[in-house]
């Protein structure tokens, strides 16, 4: 039997209790749509998920600031953004200066003009992304999912906050 590439990809765990089993529908659907987004940015802008991310932080913050920062906005590793950066850097999308010679710890990332073209041409596949994925998606359930993934969000950060504290 010959099966679609849709067909062979949806795995429903069987699960009886409920909080698990829709703990692991959310984390096979946040992979997919994850992976769905940075194939279709990738493909038709030549960016990834993360590289958008910090195109967008940047811009929704004035244009400058620290990898750390970016870094704690994204809830990734620091070392992670340096290389993530440095990617956007060769890119051309972002510049990368050290601060003055007292402190050149300090590093500062800036939107290139390259950065600011680049995302807003993403941004507009990017939505129509976000509207493809929400299609069959009512406002009413949209509201209930945002307040449900908002203390998801809470639950799992809280959660960082105590392992980073036990180091």
């Amino acid at each position: 039997m010959v099966r679609s590439a849709k067909q062979s990809r949806i795995v429903d765990i069987d699960i009886k209790e409920t909080i698990p089993r829709v703990f692991m529908l959310f984390l096979q659907t946040a992979h997919a749509v994850e992976k769905y987004c940075d194939s279709e940015l990738f493909f038709k802008a030549g960016l990834s998920m993360p590289k958008l991310a910090v195109l967008q932080i940047l811009d929704k913050n004035g244009g400058t600031m620290m990898p750390s920062t970016i870094a704690d906005w994204m809830l990734v590793a620091r070392h992670n953004m340096t290389t993530l950066v440095d990617r956007l850097s060769k890119d051309g999308l972002v510049t990368v200066e050290r601060g003055a010679f007292t402190d050149r710890r300090q590093v500062h990332v800036t939107l290139t003009a390259k950065g600011r073209k680049t995302l807003k041409q993403a941004s507009t596949l990017n939505l129509k992304i976000v509207k493809n994925v929400m299609a069959k998606i009512d406002e009413g359930t949209a509201a209930s999912l945002e307040q449900a993934l908002k203390i998801l969000r809470m639950n799992a950060v809280e959660g960082l906050d105590r392992i980073y504290k036990r180091r």
